[in-house]
């Protein structure tokens, strides 16, 4: 029995208005591939312009293993947790797409102790975020309105914002810029350049 009750649907296949009724998930990716960090937001460029809310990609990727670069797989994390959709998947699939290979357990504590202190900060905020993500699908399903936002949709006289595309803004309020570089070998990547659209005094940080 349905009546009354709040279904949730995610597809990886969608059509003409599917966001009406269901979310999008981007499919498999490698688990070694820096590169589909930024695809994976360029992905949810696409599905907020076609009115699907409630997208995302797998966090560590769902092909191959992830123990293989622990640090992409942080940088998965932290930044699926700034998703409209944030989820761990593995399949049962290699590199090759064969349907023979066993998954491998991608929960944060089977990584060790380092991994666990590296992406528990997100997962906490994502949790503290709910309330957050709760009201924007609301404004979604009442009026339309975008829970993932480019630069230029919230700053559109900002000349500058139209060329940013490894920064977002959940809402209008919350401006994400996750950390998408592979650290050299014997380095720690802790840093990162951000492009600050208007006033860039009036910016702060939402956890300090």
């Amino acid at each position: 029995n349905t009546q009354n009750a709040r279904p949730f649907v995610t597809t990886r296949t969608t059509s003409t208005a599917s966001g009406l009724v269901a979310g999008h998930w981007n499919g498999e990716i490698p688990s070694n591939d820096w590169e589909q960090l930024q695809i994976a937001i360029t992905n949810m460029f696409d599905m907020s312009l076609f009115g699907i809310a409630q997208s995302g990609s797998s966090a560590c990727g769902s092909i191959g293993d992830p123990r293989e670069d622990l640090e992409l797989c942080t940088r998965w994390t932290q930044l699926s947790s700034f998703m409209p959709l944030a989820r761990n998947f593995d399949a049962d699939l290699d590199d090759e797409y064969n349907l023979n290979t066993r998954p491998v357990p991608q929960y944060p504590s089977i990584f060790g102790d380092e991994f666990v202190a590296n992406v528990k900060t997100s997962i906490m905020e994502r949790y503290q975020l709910l309330p957050y993500l709760y009201n924007l699908m609301f404004e979604h399903i009442y009026d339309g309105t975008s829970l993932f936002r480019g630069l230029f949709e919230q700053f559109p006289e900002d000349e500058g914002a139209y060329n940013v595309f490894d920064q977002y803004f959940l809402g209008p309020s919350l401006m994400v810029i996750p950390a998408m570089t592979k650290s050299n070998e014997g380095e720690n990547f802790t840093t990162r350049q951000a492009y600050f659209p208007g006033n860039e005094d009036g910016w702060f940080y939402y956890n300090e």
